[in-house]
């Protein structure tokens, strides 16, 4: 009994100590640096990434909208990064530029914060042939909670919080032993309350604490805009002077780096018919610039009209501005925006009051095309704005199949997140039900937070 008791002592003064350090924000390690027993795997996927790096044009567009995300994450440390590699001062890249195109596949960490080697080991299982690990943990790891650097020492609140419920647990179990064995039950009471106590406290710094991350991540993000806007200004210049190249801008009539990925990746896993945004900017010239990439000899091979894009935009402003960038790109035999004003739309159920005046555009690019059955269409749905109305993205679908009743279409809802928004696709998705119209709906973690709603005619 003396032996048991003694045990359970030790178990709980290092329960306690444990604690202690969690609540005083002592560094702890909670997942420790896994041995890197598969070296030969790494080095060989290493290997494979430099032997399948994309061409340099196409990367450069890739690295521009991940280097805001990058910065606003604070992944990427300047001067660690030329104290680590030395090589890199006599190369005479500057050293952000250095990661982006030629560290990120050679397996460079950029910070302490991002151990390459370690998140390998971890997650060699999880990348494609060739994808590099910092690639993967910015589009996948990230979202799935997987930390920045697996033998990080203070990997974040929320590993704090589950550690914390483990210790719980322990705590209940040491309780439960003392009263049972120990012959100081009310010295052992005494602790357990002074445990408690540490919970507690604990607790309330875990509150302090995500409050402090929230404020600080608003300050990066705020500080970090002007420094993404100034550094996709100067890849873009450089694209000019080398290639003769306008830059995109993605500043103004913005979108987020992550939904200029999804449209790439979306408009090179399939060839579509027609393109249609609702809303209009930067988004608009990336998806035409990647049809006149993907397409340059599509009429040539097939016959058919090269797809185009027709966006919708009620502002004036943004119309001409829009169209400024589609003429200066060169791409007017690929995209078009229409001036559509809001104009009075009553259809009921929920929809607004008020859409784009749709009905002259749409009917002239529905005789044109003539789209047979098999026709695939992207839709873009970015606007209207939802200040005037909740629903106001809505009548999309409704709009699309007066016109369109047998293609295929691929709605992507931008922002998601907002409970509206999952509202709206939500509605369709009952619609198509009780119509008996084949529809699925996929869900992609970006920052907004973004959805496929798939409709078939």
């Amino acid at each position: 009994m003396y032996q048991t008791n003694l045990a359970l002592n030790e178990q709980h003064l290092d329960l306690t100590r444990r604690m202690s350090e969690i609540s005083s924000g002592q560094a702890y390690s909670l997942v420790g640096k896994p041995s890197l027993k598969n070296d030969h795997a790494i080095d060989l996927h290493i290997e494979e990434t430099l032997r399948l790096r994309p061409k340099k044009p196409f990367w450069m567009l890739m690295a521009w909208l991940l280097s805001s995300r990058i910065r606003r994450l604070r992944l990427f440390d300047f001067q660690w990064y030329l104290d680590r590699y030395p090589d890199i001062q006599k190369s005479g890249i500057r050293p952000f530029k250095h990661f982006l195109m030629h560290g990120i596949f050679e397996g460079r960490d950029p910070s302490p914060r991002f151990n390459t080697r370690v998140y390998l080991a971890e997650c060699l299982h999880m990348l494609n042939p060739g994808e590099p690990a910092f690639f993967h943990y910015l589009r996948r790891g990230r979202s799935a909670g997987i930390p920045a650097s697996l033998n990080s020492v203070y990997p974040g609140t929320r590993f704090i919080a589950a550690r914390l419920s483990a210790l719980e647990e322990q705590m209940s179990l040491v309780q439960e032993h003392v009263i049972e064995h120990s012959t100081s039950l009310e010295t052992n009471r005494a602790e357990i309350e002074r445990l408690a106590d540490v919970i507690a406290s604990t607790r309330r710094s875990i509150t302090r604490l995500g409050g402090l991350v929230v404020s600080s991540e608003i300050s990066i993000k705020n500080s970090s805009s002007n420094d993404a806007v100034q550094l996709g200004k100067s890849i873009g210049i450089q694209n000019y002077l080398a290639r003769g190249e306008h830059p995109l801008e993605f500043g103004g009539l913005q979108i987020d780096p992550d939904l200029g990925w999804l449209l790439i990746d979306t408009l090179s896993a399939k060839r579509y018919d027609l393109v249609i945004e609702f809303g209009s900017g930067t988004a608009t010239i990336l998806m035409a610039k990647m049809i006149a990439n993907l397409h340059k000899t599509y009429t040539q091979t097939s016959g058919k009209l090269l797809p185009q894009v027709f966006a919708f935009e009620h502002v004036l402003k943004r119309q001409e501005r829009t169209m400024s960038m589609v003429e200066q790109e060169g791409l007017q035999h690929i995209a078009k925006v229409h001036f559509a004003p809001l104009e009075t739309y009553r259809e009921g159920n929920g929809a607004p009051d008020s859409y784009y005046s749709y009905q002259e555009a749409l009917s002239e690019i529905s005789r044109k095309w003539s789209l047979g059955v098999d026709a695939r269409i992207l839709v873009l749905v970015n606007g209207p704005p939802d200040e005037a109305h909740l629903m106001a993205r809505l009548p999309a679908l409704d709009v699309l199949k007066k016109f369109f009743p047998t293609a295929c279409m691929e709605f992507i809802l931008n922002g998601y997140r907002q409970p509206n928004e999952r509202t709206i696709a939500e509605t369709w998705a009952r619609e198509c039900t009780r119509s008996g119209v084949p529809f699925s709906l996929e869900e992609v973690q970006t920052e907004r937070g973004c959805a496929i709603f798939r409709y078939r005619g």
